[in-house]
């Protein structure tokens, strides 16, 4: 064979690998592990529909291409959108190795080329991080044989504990926990409702979004500029915003965390890849969500502690402050308690499993500026055995906190409660009207909107010795305002009442 001919049939074989590769590569399916999930179901949730939502997430100035592309695709049922997202984000230059490696797991989840060399790349800079669990788990999806390890146990029951510390005593003590945050700490939230909120068309780059937390949500879409309040703020954003401000620390959004999906529950990793934070589904079912193989997830929008175990210790923080509105978030909770990072929750329904336990956790406290920093909490009040307080209960989530704490609390320290039930925003009116009629001084309950505050506002400024103790409250701006008026009549969440 001449030399010629040779050369003419490697190039034809090379030509041959090559086309094969292109092949296999574009054959990939753009999304392949997503598990099907509707996301318009959010959408009807907020009274609109796909294509009303992405108009105004393309109108929304600064909004993240790549990850409207992605959005576009999952809400549309568009591979070649989820195809362009992908390309979008293979072409940014990221800023730190962090982006860096969740750039290479976003182009590796969202199929449309072979993920191999992406995913591989990744795992050599988890590798060169120390986080070798992650490497490894990033190889075992390539290999085909991931066998994440769980520890689905939940939160244990101290209310006999409890009983033990209110044995004999007459008196309980709650609110007087506090912490002070300076600019020597370092405070780690969520990524959702803080540097983003895709419900509400900010769906930013959060790598270049830091320094600017939002202060408004999906709220801005619905409320007047007397309800919404934009001043005063909301969530963990606003308030995440407040602390920065008084105490100059610095502020990080947890991103990246890795779940797993065990039977029928998504659980986060922990910081030694353990998967051990049960998430709400609908956490998971954002649309921004990368799905890296079949029951393996990366989350981008991180929203509660649960998530927020393993990016704190990857980033160094010494305080994590976010919502608290499942038992899985209690549960990392207390382990990062553990792990000597303080923990404050911003939001609470599930703050009372912590009662009997020895922990500092406090549910929605507030805010105060001081000389050395950001007082989060000491708002003291006392209750004595049997006395009468009127509480909120009702069938809908969050307004519901009170008694749920209440209902645990007394089976330790008998209380004369009377659960009076609402049926959404304004039912402070009913409390309050029973209150006096009681003659009881102190009322346990939500305040979320105006129509919340205004009846509690009116009562409390009646007589001074009345006490209103306020669950599911601070994040919002009636909640902060009724709190930050009434100091001395205000009090919070305390998993560790006090008694004498």
């Amino acid at each position: 064979m001449s030399r010629s001919r040779t050369i003419i049939i490697g190039t034809l074989i090379l030509l041959l690998i090559l086309l094969a590769r292109d092949h296999l590569a574009r054959s990939v399916p753009a999304d392949p592990y997503n598990p099907g999930y509707n996301y318009t179901r959010f959408l009807q949730n907020l009274g609109t529909d796909t294509e009303t939502y992405l108009t105004g997430l393309a109108a929304q100035p600064g909004t993240d291409p790549a990850e409207q592309a992605l959005i576009t695709g999952r809400l549309r049922g568009t591979p070649e959108s989820i195809c362009t997202a992908r390309t979008l984000f293979e072409d940014r230059a990221a800023a730190n190795p962090l982006e860096k490696v969740l750039l290479l797991e976003t182009q590796a989840s969202l199929g449309c080329e072979n993920p191999r060399m992406a995913l591989l790349s990744a795992a050599k800079i988890w590798d060169e991080q120390g986080i070798h669990w992650r490497a490894t788990l990033l190889r075992d999806i390539l290999a085909n044989k991931t066998k994440p390890a769980f520890s689905t146990h939940s939160v244990p029951d101290r209310i006999d504990s409890l009983r033990l510390q209110a044995h004999g005593k007459t008196i309980m003590r709650i609110g007087n926990d506090e912490i002070t945050i300076t600019a020597q700490d370092v405070v780690m939230s969520q990524t959702d409702r803080t540097l983003r909120d895709w419900l509400s068309y900010q769906v930013y780059d959060p790598f270049r979004h830091e320094g600017s937390l939002l202060r408004t949500f999906s709220e801005r879409l619905e409320y007047s500029e007397n309800d919404l309040r934009p001043d005063i703020g909301w969530h963990e954003g606003a308030r995440n915003d407040e602390i920065r401000s008084i105490a100059e620390s610095t502020f990080i959004a947890g991103t990246g965390t890795l779940a797993a999906q065990y039977n029928d529950t998504w659980y986060a990793a922990d910081h030694e890849g353990i998967f051990r934070y049960a998430i709400p589904e609908d956490k998971i079912m954002y649309p921004t969500t990368r799905f890296l193989g079949p029951g393996i997830a990366m989350i981008i929008d991180t929203h509660g502690i649960n998530m927020l175990e393993e990016p704190a210790h990857r980033e160094g923080a010494t305080v994590v402050y976010a919502d608290c509105d499942h038992p899985g978030k209690i549960k990392a909770a207390l382990d990062l308690e553990s792990e000597d990072i303080t923990v404050v929750c911003t939001v609470d329904r599930f703050l009372h499993l912590l009662l009997g336990h020895t922990t500092r956790i406090m549910g929605n406290p507030p805010i105060t500026a001081t000389d050395t920093g950001a007082l989060i909490g000491r708002r003291p009040i006392t209750i004595a055995r049997g006395e009468s307080i009127i509480v909120m209960n009702s069938s809908l989530f969050y307004y519901d906190t009170p008694t749920l704490y209440f209902q645990t609390l007394t089976q330790a320290f008998p209380l004369n409660t009377t659960y009076v039930t609402v049926m959404g925003s304004g039912g402070t009116a009913k409390l309050t009207t029973l209150a006096r009629v009681q003659n009881a001084r102190i009322i346990a309950a939500r305040v979320y909107t105006r129509e919340d505050y205004e009846p509690l506002a009116r009562w409390l400024s009646e007589d001074p010795a009345r006490k209103a103790i306020l669950f599911h409250t601070y994040a919002y701006p009636y909640g902060k305002t009724l709190m930050d008026q009434y100091p001395y009549q205000t009090t919070y969440q305390d998993p560790t009442p006090e008694f004498r």
